[in-house]
């Protein structure tokens, strides 16, 4: 997917299509996107008039519940807690004890409880002061780094780089931002990877609306 530039960070791709003379029709240009990545939709009935247009698109899908994709979530999304039913202290062995090895608790206890689901939720606890402290510490990292940014774009493209923290709210748009920093000749995934740090917990936020 390297070769596919720009199209490479889409969660959604449609098919180009090239006039092939030796049938004289227009067929889709090869190669497909690699079906390890993308999920093949729809039929174009007729060739549509350009590329977005038709039925047919190639969707980026994942194997994983979302939060469990690192380039995704890179840190925990949420705070998970076992639902369990059942009983654990003062359960009775039954007649089958002997024969039928019994579940037991961390104590030794019997126990017939079984996990039934998981709460997520997001937690924070937080102090106010040191909360302060470390808004104002961010801000300035942060703004150190745009300004170098911005620096290195004015200097490559002779114009100033257009990003807010919001442009990495998905797969697509920080993939999208990734590029435009291989553009910039930035191939250091540190520097994505502090933006995406200092901005997480607002990130997650926005997403969670």
């Amino acid at each position: 997917m390297k070769e596919a530039g720009a199209d490479a960070h889409k969660n959604v791709l449609y098919p180009k299509y090239v006039y092939e003379d030796r049938i004289k029709v227009q067929v889709e240009a090869m190669p497909k996107p690699p079906n390890t990545l993308y999920f093949e939709v729809g039929f174009d009935k007729e060739t549509p008039e350009k590329s977005g247009d038709g039925m047919k698109h190639y969707r980026r899908y994942y194997d994983d519940e979302l939060e469990n994709i690192p380039e995704l979530f890179p840190k925990a999304a949420f705070h998970t807690v076992n639902i369990m039913r059942g009983q654990s202290r003062g359960l009775s062995k039954g007649w089958f004890s002997f024969f039928i090895k019994q579940k037991t608790d961390e104590s030794g206890q019997s126990t017939n409880e079984k996990i039934v689901g998981q709460f997520k939720g997001r937690i924070l606890v937080e102090n106010p002061s040191d909360k302060e402290r470390f808004k104002m510490q961010k801000e300035r990292d942060m703004k150190t780094v745009y300004q170098l940014l911005n620096e290195i774009h004015l200097a490559r493209f002779n114009s100033y780089l257009d990003f807010k923290p919001q442009d990495l709210d998905c797969f697509e748009q920080t993939s999208a931002f990734q590029h435009k920093l291989e553009t910039m000749g930035i191939s250091d995934n540190r520097i994505l990877n502090f933006i995406k740090d200092q901005s997480y917990d607002e990130l997650i936020t926005r997403m969670l609306l």
